[in-house]
């Protein structure tokens, strides 16, 4: 969908996510085509911002961990890039006016579907195309995300795997991907989806992924 393409303007792509393992190279959030696009993948412990069209990193976090929970936002704001893991942005910004046309999005693997699979958790996968939702530190999100202003895409924070936008993208699941109760918001008292959210099981086999395609 052109909904996915952000092209030079103003961008937020975020999501939540719980590694079970470490991998060598997994991708959590792929928007690309082969030449146009970004991923945001995680790879020996570290989590970065990868642009196609300047083939780099734009950012890369410090070490993280398998077994927690961690909220990551890529956002460009004019020209200025940050990308923030639990509200604290890595390092300090960096300019970047690439043309993103990629309009595709794969979750939980390459863009290719053939390798790259994440092990692990996925939750609130929220893309806001115009808007830079944070341009400063910010105290990570503690309940599920809502679908602000411009919001193309929200997915893995239901009982089922819907986009909660208003583009009301359909989504094709592969391999064993599953929905799961297991949220980074969950609490003590018995569950409850609408406050405490969920996420998606992605096994880090292949053909296990979910991509976004047209609307309904």
């Amino acid at each position: 969908s052109s909904d996915f393409a952000v092209g030079t303007g103003d961008f937020t792509a975020e999501f939540l996510f719980y590694a079970t393992s470490i991998p060598s190279a997994s991708n959590i959030l792929d928007i690309r085509d082969g030449s146009a696009g970004f991923v945001i993948n995680f790879r020996n412990g570290v989590v970065g911002f990868y642009s196609e069209p300047t083939a780099g990193f734009l950012k890369e976090s410090s070490t993280l961990n398998a077994g927690e929970w961690y909220h990551v936002a890529a956002v460009r704001n004019g020209t200025d890039f940050d990308l923030y893991i639990n509200g604290t942005a890595v390092g300090s910004s960096v300019t970047n006016s690439s043309n993103f046309t990629a309009n595709t999005v794969t979750i939980g693997a390459r863009y290719t579907r053939d390798q790259q699979y994440f092990p692990g958790y996925i939750s609130n996968v929220r893309l806001v195309k115009g808007t830079a939702v944070y341009t400063s530190g910010f105290t990570a999100p503690t309940s599920p995300l809502t679908a602000v202003t411009n919001t193309k895409l929200l997915t893995c924070a239901a009982n089922s795997f819907v986009d909660e936008s208003a583009g009301a993208h359909s989504l094709t699941p592969n391999g064993n991907v599953a929905v799961t109760r297991f949220s980074p918001f969950e609490s003590n008292k018995p569950y409850d989806i609408t406050t405490d959210g969920g996420s998606g099981y992605f096994d880090g086999v292949k053909t296990t992924q979910l991509y976004a395609g047209t609307s309904n």
